[in-house]
């Protein structure tokens, strides 16, 4: 990572080809990041690829997550050349960026900022290529920094002097030692502008609404209530619906290292549908896995709406590792029936076929699926049924010790497996012996 650095305009740059005020090029895999970073250098190249913050993605197989960065520089190449980026991976992640440099050797308007594809969101531009527009008069006044902090949440690295004794800036810059922007008016409970704005100072003189918060989130504008749920040895507790909502909202505004543990059974259904997810490319578990990943012991019998038609359990990069996973809507992992799900014999197997397990559990007749709680029932396999009722079964014929779980599963052929498939398995268990299991 590359963070807290700005090149200022007392530097030059310059080179053959994959140039950049900040880094060239990158080559091999996964994502290089730059957060808070600025050039204001003047970057030349003869040959191709030259731009502000990093040259170039060699053959788009290095990701970028370049956030909160700008460039002022004039920026010089023969062609292929770019503003932030002259070539990004296809999976890199660009937002709240400006450029109000001079580019020459940029491809076209559309790729005046970066080439390639990428997910981007608020860039900017001076001349409103490849991004929204923006004015000397808006980067002059303080309209512009105050802007690009309102883009955030729970974060404002944008700073510029304006009338607090020093040099006024031109531009918004990310050095604290400048001046905080505030808006002059009515402000939002989260900052942004509620009404008419008379102008920007570094004094804060506005006027502010406070937040309306409903089970620790705002219901104006999604912020949350930092002392909603109890920290304990620098842990949240979490044993509520509305407390493991809150959390959520927490991390997904970008504390995404706060460290929580479940102290209580919770029942979520009130927080099923908190937004309606319309679009495509969802899975029941997961809309995209990483590089090997390993998914255990899950299910999945909701319906999907936008899956990709063969994907509906999960979808991923690369060939994750399923083991003991299942699905009534499709075939990626082992497909179960309703009945299966409702009578017991999916709560059986997702507890590794020990009968009477503890990780999985269900009340049959009123659980219509299996939960996690142990406050409800172990399920009992019996001559092929499943039942709550332990009388009559002998304890010595329940295996519920790590030996007699599955640890593998293979094929005839020595194939290792994630999961029972049709015909023929070879299952070793916890004791090392291999037996046959046929699936019909």
């Amino acid at each position: 990572m590359i963070k807290n650095l700005v090149l200022d305009n007392t530097c030059s740059v310059s080179g053959a080809s994959y140039v950049a005020g900040i880094a060239g090029g990158t080559s091999g895999t996964g994502t290089v990041t730059f957060r808070n970073v600025g050039n204001e250098a003047a970057v030349t190249a003869s040959g191709l690829n030259a731009a502000g913050i990093v040259g170039v993605s060699m053959g788009g197989t290095i990701n970028f997550s370049i956030t909160n960065c700008y460039n002022t520089g004039d920026v010089t190449g023969s062609k292929q050349s770019a503003a932030i980026c002259a070539y990004v991976g296809k999976k890199s992640v660009l937002k709240n960026i400006y450029n109000t440099g001079k580019i020459g050797g940029y491809d076209s308007a559309d790729k005046k900022l970066y080439r390639n594809t990428c997910t981007s969101s608020c860039l900017y531009d001076i001349e409103g290529m490849q991004g929204d527009s923006i004015t000397p008069e808006m980067l002059a006044s303080g309209e512009f920094a105050f802007i690009l902090n309102c883009n955030l949440r729970g974060e404002s690295p944008w700073y510029q002097s304006l009338d607090n004794e020093l040099t006024p800036d031109g531009h918004p810059t990310l050095s604290p030692s400048h001046g905080t922007v505030y808006a002059l008016g009515t402000l939002n409970c989260n900052g942004t502008a509620s009404g008419d704005v008379s102008g920007y100072s570094n004094t804060d003189k506005s006027v502010r609404t406070p937040h309306e918060f409903e089970n620790g989130i705002c219901s104006v504008c999604e912020d949350v209530d930092p002392g909603f749920v109890t920290m304990t040895d620098s842990v949240y507790e979490i044993g509520t619906a509305a407390q493991l909502n809150w959390f959520a909202h927490y991390v997904n505004l970008g504390t995404v290292n706060a460290k929580a543990k479940l102290t209580d059974d919770i029942d979520y259904t009130e927080y099923t549908t908190v937004k309606s997810m319309i679009g495509k490319e969802s899975a029941g578990i997961s809309g995209w896995l990483g590089l090997s990943a390993e998914l255990t012991n899950c299910y999945n019998i909701g319906s999907v709406t936008g899956m990709q038609a063969d994907r509906p359990f999960a979808r991923y990069s690369a060939r994750p590792y399923f083991v003991n996973c299942y699905e009534t809507i499709g075939n990626q992992v082992i497909n179960v029936t309703t009945e299966q799900v409702e009578n017991g014999a999916l709560c059986n197997m997702l507890n590794d076929s020990v009968s009477g397990g503890d990780t999985f559990f269900q009340t049959l007749g009123e659980d219509l699926h299996p939960v996690l709680f142990g406050s409800r029932q172990k399920v009992y396999e019996v001559n092929g049924s499943y039942t709550n009722n332990v009388v009559g079964i002998r304890e010595n014929a329940i295996d519920k010790s790590e030996d007699g779980k599955i640890q593998r599963i293979y094929s005839v052929d020595g194939v290792r497996r994630g999961n029972l498939q049709k015909g023929i398995n070879i299952v070793i268990n916890g004791k090392g012996k291999a037996k046959k299991v046929y699936v019909k």
